[in-house]
């Protein structure tokens, strides 16, 4: 089984004009530990926007990616991974902006599999994984 990170995105589940933006090699326990800070009967976590690949390329991804919004990213400790006043959208874009400048050994996980959430999680990993072999 090859190793592998996400590179994820999604918007403040509280309606701000903020997304997180971050990086995991365990999507599962960071899927239940978002999921555990709201009640499932109104929120489910989930990654809207997913980038994946070999835990060097997605860390040098995440580097980009925060530097190119430095200065709306929260500074407190612990807040890092929020870029405030930007859409997911307005994010997204410049995410693959940055892919595509940087040629970063990346992909984007196609649409039918978003949002990744812990009820699809198991089939985005078989993906992942049968597109990395």
């Amino acid at each position: 089984m090859k190793q592998f990170s996400i590179f994820y995105m999604f918007p403040c589940p509280l309606g701000d004009n903020s997304c997180k933006v971050g990086l995991t090699t365990n999507a599962r326990m960071r899927l239940d530990v978002y999921g555990m800070s709201y009640s499932n009967r109104k929120y489910i976590a989930r990654f809207d926007s997913v980038y994946y690949g070999s835990p060097i390329a997605v860390t040098n991804l995440e580097a980009a990616v925060k530097t190119h919004f430095y200065d709306y990213i929260e500074s407190a400790t612990g807040r890092t991974e929020w870029v405030l006043d930007h859409s997911l959208n307005a994010i997204e874009q410049q995410v693959q902006n940055i892919v595509n400048g940087h040629r970063f050994k990346v992909k984007k996980l196609p649409q039918h599999l978003l949002p990744v959430t812990v009820h699809n999680l198991n089939e985005v990993i078989e993906f992942i994984q049968k597109t990395l072999n």
